[in-house]
């Protein structure tokens, strides 16, 4: 009977055990899982950053054409290469 209850008490321990290390493998992973998802939310807020830098770029840009637009002024690349030299000539 003694010889028994150490076999079940042995039985129990090792299950303990490896539920314990099955615990800690859990945890490590998770822990690697959210580094990198870490890793990616601060890539991912980079790229945010660079596009909102972006947008306010193409909408100042746009702003100005609009501006000078107002003034009379064109858009570059818009007049004929040819004519533009001859009115310099003409001058």
């Amino acid at each position: 009977m003694r010889m028994l209850a150490y076999l079940l008490f042995l039985v129990v321990l090792v299950a303990v055990g490896l539920l314990a290390v099955q615990q800690e493998l859990r945890a490590v992973r998770a822990g690697y899982r959210l580094g990198a998802l870490e890793h990616e939310r601060a890539e991912l807020r980079e790229r945010r950053r660079r596009l909102e830098v972006q947008v306010l770029a193409e909408s100042r840009l746009d702003v100005l054409e609009q501006r000078a637009r107002r003034l009379g002024l064109e858009v570059p690349g818009q007049r004929d290469p040819a004519r533009v030299l001859e009115e310099l000539l003409a001058r």
